[in-house]
């Protein structure tokens, strides 16, 4: 289990997925998705929070925020101004999307009581 803390929650909060671990050597950012009642939590490594955002939306955990080729074409043809982040400009829908903080401590290796949930 990963945990990273969070000064901005007062804890140690367990991460459901890392984006791109070693990708900038250690400087890592905590973003959050809500998902109804509750948040998945991420971890990007990156050296600001646009290269954090780009980043995510680059990994396999992007298509939390991706949105639906078809949707985007809708929305841009409805006036909606449309987002678009990572290497390809992909259309994303960063409303739920949070950004914690940059981190200042992650753990690779907590172990799975060392939580109180």
């Amino acid at each position: 289990m990963i945990t990273a803390k969070s000064d901005t929650l007062g804890k140690d909060v367990k991460i459901d997925g890392v984006a791109n671990r070693g990708g900038w050597f250690g400087k890592t950012w905590l973003l959050g998705i809500g998902c109804g009642y509750s948040t998945a939590m991420y971890l990007v490594e990156a050296d600001n929070l646009g290269d954090a955002i780009d980043e995510f939306v680059d990994s396999k955990h992007g298509h939390m925020v991706k949105l639906d080729p078809q949707d985007a074409e809708e929305r841009e043809a409805e006036g909606q101004e449309i987002d678009r982040a990572g290497n390809f400009g992909d259309a994303v829908d960063l409303t739920d999307l949070r950004i914690a903080e940059e981190t200042s401590e992650v753990n690779y290796f907590a172990k799975k009581d060392s939580l109180d949930d």
